[in-house]
């Protein structure tokens, strides 16, 4: 690799620059969202990216009543937003594919993925039992909602979500006993086929004595899986930090056999950090590199991005970018602050960014990015347009 000058790359038919070191920087700031979104307020949700570098994003609407999935068109000059579903468009979804079933109540969006098709796959759950569900909505079908996964009559095989990933065409479900669900455990559904009926078939990837020798915990009150993500074609990421008493290990889960190893070691990490603990509540990988957002950590590293590299199971080299510094590099301003969203935290391999988003909570306000590098990496999004 090239440490000065450039070296030339192409990307969407264009010879472009290589990236060079970066600083955090806003995508879209909150003004431009809200603007967009017709809210007074952006208040961040989960986020998931399209193998065009395009974004689907939640807002949970402060000022209005429901979860919102919003896409960005990233490919002209300026970001378009247009609205994809909301959730009472879901709940009629559901009503319509399920029959005489009631439909909940409500329904939360947590956690999206794009699957190898370009259809976007959405897990949701509600406050009321037998909510959860798993929905395919495809873009290019003028945003037409499948429901792969719902009740059908006898409770909704997906109850209990709390993480989810999409891997090819493999819909990966994080379910915990806690929330509903038989026991803790990685669901599958494949998403290939766009059944409409919430019936599609639901398997067990890995159950939860399975999950416990993986991570190493004893105690199954321990066990609450937070976040996944893709390592490669084959391979699930999956984190224990769904509670302040997990132990927050990073799993791996073989896609065809369900075998489960430790993957990383959160002791590993904190030692890496100088931190007394560590707590994520997003995943992602690219570039041969983990990134996790901490949000429940200690110390400086907590709300800050850590990022994994290196791995040698159990261990890895792990650096953090300081919530203190990104949100000083994004604003200008010391003193600032980072509210990370659970499931938000996406890799563009077109462009090497890391894209995180930050709500009124914090200081900072909007989607922030940063360029890691990647062998298609250039300096910013402008410059492949």
């Amino acid at each position: 690799m090239m440490k000065h000058g450039f070296a030339a790359l192409a990307v969407a038919g264009l010879l472009v620059p290589a990236a060079q070191a970066q600083d955090w920087e806003y995508l879209l700031p909150e003004s431009e969202l809200t603007l967009a979104i017709d809210q007074t307020d952006y208040r961040s949700g989960e986020l998931a990216i399209f193998a065009n570098g395009d974004l689907a994003f939640v807002d949970t609407n402060p000022s209005g009543d429901e979860d919102t999935i919003w896409y960005v068109d990233l490919s002209g000059a300026t970001p378009d937003i247009t609205p994809i579903a909301a959730a009472d468009e879901l709940l009629e979804a559901i009503d319509l594919a399920n029959g005489a079933v009631a439909a909940p109540t409500e329904i939360n969006v947590q956690a999206m993925g794009v699957n190898t098709n370009g259809v976007l796959i959405v897990a949701t759950d509600g406050a009321s039992p037998e909510t959860a569900a798993v929905f395919a909505i495809d873009p290019a079908n003028s945003n037409a909602i499948s429901v792969l996964s719902c009740d059908t009559g006898s409770g909704s095989p997906v109850e209990g979500i709390n993480g989810f990933a999409v891997v090819g065409d493999t819909a990966c479900v994080l379910v915990e006993s806690t929330f509903g669900a038989a026991e803790d455990a990685v669901l599958t559904l494949d998403t290939s086929t766009l059944v409409n009926t919430g019936a599609a078939p639901v398997t067990t990837l890995i159950g939860q004595a399975d999950l416990l020798t993986a991570t190493g915990e004893t105690d199954a009150n321990n066990m609450s899986l937070s976040t996944a993500a893709a390592l490669d074609a084959n391979t699930l990421l999956v984190v224990n930090s769904g509670s302040a008493a997990s132990n927050d290990n990073i799993i791996s889960v073989d896609l065809t056999t369900g075998a489960g190893s430790l993957y990383v070691a959160a002791t590993d990490i904190e030692a890496d950090l100088g931190a007394t603990d560590v707590g994520f509540v997003a995943i992602t990988t690219g570039d041969g590199k983990v990134f996790l957002s901490n949000g429940y950590g200690s110390g400086t590293s907590d709300d800050g991005i850590v990022v994994l590299s290196n791995v040698v199971p159990p261990n890895a080299e792990a650096t953090v970018e300081l919530e203190s510094d990104i949100a000083e590099q994004v604003t200008g301003a010391t003193g600032g602050s980072l509210y990370l969203a659970s499931d938000a935290l996406v890799y563009n391999p077109l462009t090497g960014y890391v894209i995180t988003p930050s709500d009124s909570n914090g200081s900072v306000e909007g989607l922030i990015q940063k360029s890691f590098g990647g062998a298609s990496s250039v300096g910013s999004w402008e410059q492949y347009k």
